[in-house]
């Protein structure tokens, strides 16, 4: 028999024997899914939070804060200099201030959540916002309106109820969702009567703006240089709350490296100990085969075929679990100054790679099996 007909005899006579040896083959693909599971994970958790964050937020988006501020919650900028940055440009602009509060998330702890004092400017500005239960707040009354993210995250935030701050009620009058950007995870009233109700005197936190044309960008940005009387900057949005949220993208990195990395060693080893299970099993089925004069290059191939094939099989058990229970699941971060809701988004990109390191798992971890089990000595093997 020819080298490639006794490789295709070898490998198609593994195959058939795997259902004998279902119990370490059930070890390896599990241990391989479960190490697959947490990559995509992780991926699909920074891919989410990347877009909630960043990818939502158009190129020609800006935000002004005070200098050298970093967050909205620190800003200042009096009302006078929002009337002298609103003379620089003719960009549709937007006075926001930006506090944060405490509610009762749906799980019964207490978290921060993020309450924007707008203006109707905003809604011009950011014309993503759509209404979706409800209707607008009235400006100039205790009224609000919540982001999905918000609602689906905290008690107490359905139309027709109401929450207390500051000794003041405030009547839910609608339900907004923002393009599943950041927005979304906030809470909108007038920004008159934030003012007025947290005592912020004269002063937003920062505006937003819309630029109309391409150059705009650079010509208020070189304004707000040369004018003495603004300290203020001007940012793209994008890269603002992009870079808000690099702490927590480092973190998720972090924590889902360190955790990849120990399933990852388990995960070799569990293909190891599994195909050295599978060639102790098959010791007098090799030495037969060898008898034979089966070659010890067929019998390699047919230990790392059956490795890798179970290793795939767990890769895509994996795959196919995160795309049906993973993708579009909604989640917020927690640990922070105010919570922000995203969606895990499984993308191609992460399922190949989770599927590249299934193979590479497979083929890896039967290197050394495989080899063993070539050199097996015959009289040794039928013994």
């Amino acid at each position: 028999m020819n080298p490639f007909r006794q490789l295709i005899a070898v490998t198609s006579l593994n195959f058939t024997n795997i259902p004998r040896r279902w119990i370490t083959s059930l070890i390896m693909i599990t241990g391989v899914a479960a190490v697959v599971t947490v990559l995509i994970t992780v991926m699909a958790m920074n891919q989410g939070f990347a877009r909630t964050m960043r990818d939502t937020i158009p190129p020609d988006r800006a935000v002004i804060v005070r200098s050298g501020t970093k967050s909205e919650i620190n800003g200042a900028i009096t009302f006078e200099q929002a009337d002298i940055i609103r003379s620089m440009t003719n960009a549709d602009i937007a006075p926001e201030s930006f506090v944060s509060i405490n509610l009762l998330r749906r799980d019964n702890r207490d978290a921060y959540v993020s309450l924007r004092g707008v203006t109707p400017s905003s809604f011009k500005v950011r014309p993503e916002i759509n209404i979706i239960n409800g209707r607008n707040l009235q400006f100039g009354k205790h009224e609000m309106v919540v982001g999905s993210g918000a609602l689906n995250q905290f008690k107490g935030l359905e139309v027709g109820g109401s929450i207390r701050i500051r000794n003041t009620d405030w009547r839910i009058v609608g339900v907004f969702d923002a393009d599943e950007s950041l927005f979304e995870s906030e809470i909108w009233i007038d920004v008159q009567m934030l003012n007025e109700v947290f005592n912020r005197g004269g002063t937003y936190s920062s505006i937003a703006l819309q630029m109309g044309r391409p150059g705009d960008f650079a010509l208020l940005e070189s304004a707000l240089d040369n004018e003495i009387r603004v300290a203020a900057t001007l940012h793209s949005a994008r890269q603002f709350y992009g870079a808000q949220s690099a702490l927590t993208t480092q973190l998720i990195n972090g924590v889902g490296a360190v955790i990849c990395i120990i399933m990852l060693i388990g995960a070799v080893f569990s293909v190891l100990n599994s195909t050295y299970a599978a060639v102790a099993d098959r010791r007098a089925e090799i030495g037969t085969l060898r008898a034979l004069g089966f070659n010890r290059i067929a019998v390699i191939t047919s230990v790392g075929a059956e490795a890798t094939l179970l290793a795939l099989t767990g890769g895509l058990i994996a795959a196919a679990a995160a795309l049906l229970f993973l993708d579009g699941l909604q989640v917020a971060t927690i640990g922070t100054n105010t919570q922000v809701a995203f969606r895990f988004i499984v993308t191609t990109d992460s399922v190949l790679w989770g599927i590249t390191l299934a193979f590479g798992l497979g083929s890896f971890g039967a290197i050394a099996p495989a080899i063993n089990a070539a050199r097996m000595p015959i009289v040794a093997a039928l013994r």
